[in-house]
């Protein structure tokens, strides 16, 4: 059974963008933040009890981190705003809606990154 669930976990992982900005750094951390409970099991002795409860199983500490690195990249990712409410590179955001050009996106919606090859066509 634990077979199992590590062979979807890895797939997973397989089908999921680690090559965007801080993917991969996320689930490292997350896996190794998981894998201290088994590899140190006295570490959290010296911690009160609800904290052992929650970082004492690889699984929830693993989760934690997990969702809360995700939320702190994608929070430091997001382009500063100017007074307005308007992104500062607007200019470049206007001239792209003038053109009709729209920016590649990723599987998920989110604009692909300049520095990174063009997806094939699916088909």
């Amino acid at each position: 059974m634990y077979a199992v669930i590590a062979v979807m976990g890895v797939q997973m992982l397989a089908r999921s963008e680690l090559a965007e900005r801080g993917h991969s750094m996320i689930a490292a951390l997350a896996l190794a933040v998981g894998l201290l409970p088994i590899v140190a099991p006295t570490l959290y002795d010296g911690f009160p009890g609800w904290i052992r409860t929650l970082l004492g199983s690889g699984v929830v500490a693993g989760t934690l981190t997990a969702v809360l690195l995700h939320a702190l990249f994608t929070v430091a990712d997001r382009p500063p705003r100017t007074g307005r409410g308007e992104r500062q590179s607007g200019e470049r955001h206007s001239e792209e809606q003038q053109s009709g050009e729209q920016p590649p996106l990723t599987t998920r919606g989110r604009p692909r990154s300049a520095d990174r090859a063009p997806a094939p066509p699916e088909g």
